[in-house]
């Protein structure tokens, strides 16, 4: 599986779920963005502030939060 349809199935789960993920998840989630070169951020940040329940400690990320409402 590609990273595009790997990052595109995880968000989709996450951002269709009442609940908060568990740490663990939440853990590999920030993995996987901080593991993303920085030019992809200006991509998915946007998206990131759309996801319901996105964690806070994500959406503060300062590369993340600087792409808020902002498109490429």
């Amino acid at each position: 599986m590609n990273f595009d349809v790997f990052f595109r199935h995880s968000i989709f789960l996450y951002g269709g779920t009442d609940k908060r993920l568990k740490p663990e998840a939440e853990d590999m989630l920030m993995a996987t963005i901080k593991a993303l070169p920085p030019e992809t951020y200006p991509y998915i940040g946007p998206y990131l502030h759309t996801v319901p329940n996105m964690p806070e400690k994500i959406l503060n990320l300062p590369s993340i939060k600087e792409t808020k409402n902002q498109f490429p």
